[in-house]
């Protein structure tokens, strides 16, 4: 895992300190620290002037650049305490030509489209479990009906 980076939006220059030092010390490599405030830039621009621009934005992004799946493993998994959580993303051939404003309120819809694939699954699961209980509940009606007739 050579030449790694981090592109951040959205995070102070305390926060991009933090996370850059944990994943040094997490990886064993040195990383590339990027950082943009501007929003109208294309991914692809920030990346060519290696900007070091820190400041408090939301939504929150980290992408990840030149990682393997273990190292995207480590930091999904080692993101430090007390530095509030990012939209995770990888560079793509068509991501970097987004604007870093677009980027967001696309990471935006996708994390609404999964909250909303999770809720519903939960909300499945909780009908599903009631199904087989009322279902249990009727078998065992029947067979005390069966009984107390005999």
């Amino acid at each position: 895992m050579s030449d790694l980076g981090l592109l951040l939006f959205g995070y102070n220059e305390e926060d991009a300190k933090a996370i850059k030092t944990t994943f040094t010390d997490v990886l064993g490599s040195e990383i590339h620290l990027i950082g943009t405030a501007n929003t109208d830039r294309t991914v692809s621009e920030v990346l060519d002037s290696m900007d070091q621009e820190f400041s408090d934005a939301d939504p929150k992004i980290l992408m990840l650049l030149g990682f393997d799946d273990a190292g995207v493993q480590a930091v999904l998994k080692g993101f430090p305490i007390g530095v509030q959580r990012p939209i995770f993303c990888g560079l793509t051939e068509e991501n970097m030509n987004w604007t870093i404003g677009y980027l967001a309120e696309h990471l935006l819809e996708e994390q609404r489209y999964w909250k909303e694939q999770a809720e519903m699954k939960k909300k499945k699961a909780a009908e599903d479990k009631m199904k087989q209980e009322m279902e249990k509940e009727t078998v065992e009606r029947k067979q005390k009906d069966s009984e107390d007739q005999s």
